[in-house]
């Protein structure tokens, strides 16, 4: 017989413990929903119909959760994006904004600055007085002295001494449609959006030829990075225009018009069965293209050998290519910091082109410093690129380096691969820790990694070079990493040859490893102790 004291408190247990494992499945699955929404087109997924058959508490917890994730889609793709209080008003199980906890609120300031808009002490301290202190203290100085002379509230705008009307347009391009004209360019086709610029398919008026144009409110160098940079495996950027109505920066570039490394992971997210292939690479590519109009190759010899391989033989390869192309640019001075599956652009025929440079630091420019565009996506940054996000975790931009490019890039293979980030980065509980505790936690889970345990997500029969380039990628300390994109590439071309991969691995035997240490003494005691052999015997 069941004790009815033991049964509540085992349900008050359960009711004071949120389910983390139902939270976790549920935010991948709004995740995928949000990548299959992009993909098509369509309006964001709501929160609400991932809530079902939870309890108010949790509900209330996990709510939050998909609040954050929304926050950070809709901003970072320009999709709609929103403030703290329209989500208030479309889900109210949020509960009132004077309880509204710390996180939530900074996720929607940091989003609007990875976009470029200012950030206002007044707005914050109006908005927000109950928070307004510890959002000011995570913004670290970020936000401006001062208030704007219009706040927007979720659908409306509210100026000061004046009532709320229709909200107007975040960004003065964001309405522009394909037919329109801009300057001298008449855009044709949508190609993507971001956090900083919408990028159609457009026709040069003047030079009467197609080119990729990037309109953008985001003022930087990114355009004068890019044309320093003249690689196969890097975008291509043709010159840079100012549009006066809409104000707009215009950056006209090389059509690439397969799509990104994003549409890929989306699309193969469902197919980690061991059924992942190189044709499910161009099948993707192949809808991109008709998408924009674009003739799909007939005769392709990289086509050919992307649909005969392996799925971690096309990883390795895009992955080599890529770290080519990211040689090349540190070999100019030039630090990505943002390297992610959206910016990695693919042609035609399947090569990958690095792309959007917007938080780039330019080492060879006297006039750039680390921290004056320092960003980037938290999921694929290395520890030490974490902790220089937020200035009480001690870091600095200036320690990133490298060996953090060949940090996202890991992360970003691991994720074409598997199918998932190697790490499940931690959602916060409910208790206003703030998006510090978010990077802290996000800090310990790759300085603390078990890569035996990690290594289980990869698919069967993924050789043991691909597992072992990835691993040192993904090493928390920089010194253990490769050292250079260019050393990455030849680590992944090297994996496509496994014969050269097992000869120039360390030999677990005393006489492998004496080989290999003295390759030279080797070859001529190889040839001389058959003679001495000879020699002794022939004497007998």
């Amino acid at each position: 017989m069941n004790d009815p004291h033991s049964s509540s408190a085992h349900e008050a247990s359960q009711a004071a413990d949120p389910p983390w494992d139902i939270f976790a499945d549920r935010i991948d699955a709004f995740a995928a929903a949000w990548d299959a929404a992009a993909i098509a087109n369509a309006d964001p997924p709501r929160l609400d119909a991932f809530l079902a058959d939870l309890d108010a508490t949790a509900a209330r917890q996990l709510a939050v959760e998909l609040a954050k994730l929304d926050i950070e889609r809709r901003w970072e793709q320009n999709r709609q994006p929103q403030h703290i209080e329209w989500y208030l008003q479309q889900y109210p199980l949020l509960g009132p904004i004077a309880k509204l906890q710390t996180d939530l609120i900074y996720e929607e300031l940091q989003a609007r600055m990875a976009a470029g808009l200012p950030v206002y002490q007044e707005e914050v301290m109006q908005r927000f007085p109950g928070q307004a202190q510890s959002l000011l203290q995570l913004l670290g100085g970020m936000a401006l002295s001062g208030s704007p002379t219009a706040t927007y509230y979720g659908d409306t705008v509210v100026e000061k001494n004046a009532p709320p009307k229709p909200r107007t347009t975040l960004a003065p391009f964001s309405n522009l449609k394909p037919g329109d004209q801009l300057d001298d360019f008449q855009l044709l086709t949508p190609l993507g959006s971001g956090a900083f610029a919408r990028v159609f398919l457009a026709r040069q008026i003047s030079m009467e030829r197609l080119v990729a144009l990037k309109i953008s409110a985001h003022s930087g160098s990114e355009p004068q990075t890019l044309a320093q940079l003249d690689h196969p495996h890097i975008v291509r950027v043709y010159d840079q225009r100012q549009s006066v109505e809409p104000p707009a920066k215009l950056l006209y570039m090389e059509v690439v018009s397969g799509g990104t490394l994003q549409d890929i992971v989306a699309r193969a997210r469902n197919s980690y069965d061991g059924q992942a292939s190189g044709e499910l690479l161009l099948n993707a590519i192949d809808d991109r293209l008709s998408a924009v109009g674009t003739p799909i190759p007939e005769s392709s010899s990289s086509r050919d050998w992307i649909e005969e391989a392996s799925w971690p033989e096309v990883v390795c390869r895009l992955g080599a290519e890529l770290s080519e192309g990211l040689a090349y640019a540190h070999s100019r001075g030039v630090l990505h910091r943002d390297i992610k599956p959206a910016n990695v652009l693919l042609s035609a025929e399947a090569r990958p082109k690095l792309a959007d440079f917007n938080v780039s630091y330019n080492g060879g420019r006297a006039d750039e410093n680390p921290e004056d565009t320092f960003g980037g996506s938290l999921a694929y940054m290395s520890p030490e690129q974490l902790e220089a996000c937020h200035p009480l975790l001690g870091g600095s931009p200036r320690s990133v380096r490298e060996t953090s490019d060949v940090y996202a890039v890991g992360v970003m293979l691991w994720e074409l691969l598997a199918g998932r980030r190697p790490f499940r980065d931690e959602q916060l509980p409910a208790d206003g820790g703030g998006s510090l505790v978010r990077l802290q936690r996000m800090i310990e889970a790759r300085r603390q990694v078990n890569f035996n345990q990690l290594a289980e997500q990869l698919p069967d029969g993924c050789p043991a070079s691909v597992r072992e380039v990835l691993t040192k990628c993904l090493q928390p300390e920089k010194g253990d990493r490769y050292q250079s994109a260019g050393e990455l590439s030849r680590a992944l071309q090297m994996c496509l040859n496994p014969r050269c991969w097992r000869l120039l691995q360390e030999s677990k035997t005393k006489l492998g490893r004496f080989v290999l240490s003295w390759p030279i003494l080797s070859m001529v005691l190889a040839g001389l102790i058959p003679n001495i052999m000879t020699a002794f015997f022939n004497k007998k």
